[in-house]
């Protein structure tokens, strides 16, 4: 093969990067799944709740954990819109939860900030082999 040839190969490979992008998505969901289930930012504890919050849901008849899922709404929902294109991968909550506090970027005096959409080294790692792996079998065919 020419370096021409090659260089046609290589442009014909990155033109649909869908796969790629498909991989990704399902490592950046896969640890979001996880921060839920461990209570945690990419191995980050979050931060205890507050003895108010935890008398408040006993109150409504929930218990003291899981912390961010009394309902189960924003778990179930965090990685539930995605579109993901040859051209670029777009992933976040279901349209229907409010964006109060996944959105929020304010400072918070009263409420910490548990970043359930944290992730951690490793799963950078796993992201960048999930796109290698996904551009090898699309040169592969």
């Amino acid at each position: 093969m020419s370096e021409k040839e090659a260089l046609e190969a290589e442009r014909d490979l990155l033109k649909n990067l869908k796969p790629a992008f498909e991989a990704v998505v399902e490592v950046f969901a896969d640890a979001v799944e996880r921060n839920f289930a461990t209570e945690s930012a990419a191995d980050e504890r979050f931060a205890p709740l507050a003895d108010s919050t935890i008398e408040q849901r006993r109150r409504l008849g929930f218990g003291a954990s899981p912390i961010l899922q009394r309902t189960g709404k924003m778990r179930g929902g965090a990685t539930a819109f995605r579109d993901i294109t040859e051209e670029y991968a777009d992933v976040g909550p279901d349209p229907e939860l409010p964006a109060s506090y996944h959105m929020s970027t304010a400072p918070r005096s009263k409420i910490p900030f548990r970043d359930f959409y944290a992730v951690s080294e490793e799963d950078v790692e796993k992201m960048e082999a999930a796109v290698v792996r996904a551009l090898e079998e699309a040169g592969g065919k």
